[in-house]
């Protein structure tokens, strides 16, 4: 695989043409090889666990990461970068994808399948999720 070299973009320094290259996706020449790094990806952290993310994330980003979790601080910290127009922006998308789901979301059943037995249905979302983007 080749190394991915991490860069970092501000939205708000970046001109109309540099914007629209930033969001434009590379023609995708070699279909079958992307592929097969993916599966050779999603195998050893199947097979690893979270030592694969450790090492994949330093081999591919040049981070070493001390744990695979975000914490409240670093989180304050990028906020505290973004003015109030990309945090508005931000918002606005959560709440988009959020209503977007909750109506999704399938009712509750319960079922008397017979006297006093009751069978149900409830669907409960995730308490946490883990991404590599």
């Amino acid at each position: 695989m080749k190394p991915v070299t991490p860069s970092i973009q501000r939205w708000s320094e970046l001109d109309p043409k540099a914007r629209t290259t930033l969001l434009s996706r590379p023609a995708v020449d070699d279909d079958a090889r992307i592929r097969d790094s993916a599966r050779q990806i999603i195998e050893r952290v199947r097979r690893e666990g979270d030592e694969a993310l450790f090492a994949l994330t330093l081999e591919l980003d040049r981070v070493d990461l001390g744990n695979l979790r975000v914490a409240d601080q670093e989180f304050a910290e990028a906020e505290a970068e973004l003015d109030a127009d990309a945090v508005a922006a931000i918002e606005l998308a959560i709440n988009n994808v959020r209503r977007f789901h909750e109506a999704q979301l399938p009712p509750s059943i319960t079922v008397e399948t017979m006297p006093g037995v009751y069978c149900e249905r409830i669907s409960h979302p995730l308490d946490s999720v883990g991404l590599y983007v």
